[in-house]
C-alpha cells in the first residue's frame, strides 16, 4: 500500500513524497520525492485520483497558485500527472468535492499583505489607498477523468480573508468555511441549475481568535471548530435557521500556559462520531475528546505530547487503526495506534520526509 505526503515550506516548494505504508504497524517508509516545484500544503484523495494544492503566491502563469490532479499507479505508487490549472488567487489552500463528484470547490489562503496605491481625487489632491489581495472560493465543473474543467463561479470574500478549506456536510451538499482573517464561519450551497455558489449566513466570533479548521458531525447537526489563537474547540449548531455558537471546550492540559498563537491544525472525527481528534501546532499536542452521541458535547480524554512542535496535518489510515501526523519541523510522520477506547498510543516514526504538511492514501 502506498501513501502520499505533501510538503510545505515558507522558503519555497518541497514536493510530494511517495511512501510505502505498512498497515500491520502503521509505519511509513519514504520511497522518493517527486514534483519538487509544488508547495503541497494539501493533498486530497478523489475517485481514483489525487489532488495537490500548490500553496504559493505566484506559481501560476499569471500569478496566484495552482491545482494539480494525479492518477496514482497502484503497483508502483508513481503519480501520473493528469492536469494542472492556475487557480487565479494566491495560496491555493484546499479542495472539496460535492457528493455527486461532478463539482469541485477550491479555496485560497491569501497572505493579506497590502499594496499601497497612489490615487488622485477629483479636486486634484493625491492620497494613498491600501488594497489587499483577493481571497476567493471557486466552483469548477468536473470532467469525466476527475480533473477540473469549466470555472463556473467565483466568490470574492471581503478583505482581509483567509480560507483554509470548504467542509462538506455529508450528502446534503451544504458547505461551511472558516475565515481566519474575518473571524467568522460561513455557510453556503451550490445552485446546480445556475452553477453558482450561494452564500447563506455566517456566525461571527471575537476579533482576533482566528477560526481555522472545522468538521461536521456524522449524524448530528453539529459543526466542531478550532482556532488559530484560542485554546478551545467550539460546538456550533448548523441547522438552517438555528445556526449559532453553542459552547466551548478547553483543550489546554493543566499546567500549560497558552500563548496567543496556539495554531490549532487538523480536526477529525472517527467513523462512528464518538471521538474527536485535534492537533495543536503551537504545543505539539494531539487531543482526544469524547463526543456525546445524543448532544455532541465534548469531554477531553487525552493529550498526547508529540516530539514535534509543528504537527501540521493528520489523517486516519484506511482501516481506521492509526492516525498519521505530519510533523513539519522534525521532518517525519508519526503514527499513533487508535485503541479500542479511542485513546492513542505511539506506534512508529518514519524516516526523513521534507517538511511534511499533509497526508493522503
Amino acid at each position: 500500500m502506498y501513501a502520499y505526503v505533501g510538503s510545505f515550506s515558507y522558503q519555497g516548494s518541497e514536493g510530494i513524497t511517495i511512501c510505502r505504508y505498512f498497515p500491520e504497524n502503521g509505519r511509513m517508509e519514504p520511497v522518493k520525492t517527486v514534483y519538487p516545484e509544488i508547495n503541497a500544503g494539501s493533498l486530497i484523495p478523489g475517485d481514483g485520483v489525487l489532488y495537490a494544492t500548490d500553496e504559493q503566491w505566484d506559481s501560476g502563469r499569471d500569478g496566484g497558485g495552482r491545482l494539480f490532479t494525479f492518477r496514482p499507479e497502484p503497483e508502483t505508487g508513481e503519480l501520473i500527472e493528469l492536469s494542472r490549472i492556475d487557480t487565479l488567487a494566491a495560496n491555493t489552500s484546499n479542495v472539496a468535492l460535492d457528493s455527486t463528484g461532478k463539482y469541485m470547490i477550491v479555496t485560497h489562503f491569501a497572505i493579506g499583505m497590502p499594496v499601497i496605491k497612489v490615487k488622485q481625487a477629483s479636486d486634484g489632491h493625491y492620497y494613498s489607498q491600501k488594497e489587499f489581495t483577493d481571497t476567493i472560493t471557486s466552483l469548477y465543473k468536473m470532467k469525466e477523468d476527475g480533473t477540473p474543467g469549466k470555472l463556473c463561479d467565483v466568490f470574492v470574500h471581503p478583505p482581509v480573508s483567509f480560507i483554509h478549506k470548504a467542509i462538506r456536510w455529508g450528502d446534503r451538499n451544504k458547505f461551511a468555511y472558516c475565515n481566519l482573517g474575518a473571524d467568522e464561519v460561513g455557510f453556503f450551497h451550490i445552485d446546480y441549475e445556475n452553477e453558482k455558489l450561494v452564500m447563506e449566513d455566517a456566525i461571527h466570533f471575537k476579533q482576533g481568535v482566528g477560526p481555522r479548521h472545522a468538521v461536521f458531525h456524522k449524524t448530528l447537526p453539529i459543526l466542531y471548530l478550532n482556532y488559530e489563537r484560542n485554546g478551545f474547540i467550539s460546538r456550533l449548531s448548523c441547522e438552517d435557521g438555528k445556526r449559532k455558537h453553542l459552547d466551548d471546550t478547553s483543550i489546554v492540559p493543566e499546567g500549560i500556559t497558552l500563548d496567543d498563537h496556539c495554531n490549532q491544525s487538523e480536526i477529525m472525527l472517527n467513523q462512528d462520531g464518538t471521538r474527536l481528534y485535534n492537533l495543536m501546532r503551537g504545543l505539539g499536542i494531539l487531543n482526544v475528546l469524547d463526543v456525546n452521541v445524543e448532544t455532541g458535547e465534548l469531554t477531553l480524554l487525552q493529550s498526547v505530547q508529540l516530539e514535534s512542535k509543528v504537527p501540521r496535518g493528520a489523517c486516519f489510515s484506511p482501516d481506521g487503526n492509526y492516525i498519521l501526523v505530519a510533523c513539519n519541523d522534525t521532518e517525519n510522520v508519526v503514527s499513533l495506534n487508535v485503541q479500542k477506547d479511542g485513546l492513542l498510543e505511539l506506534a512508529a516514526v518514519s524516516g526523513h520526509i521534507p517538511h511534511p504538511a499533509s497526508i493522503a492514501f
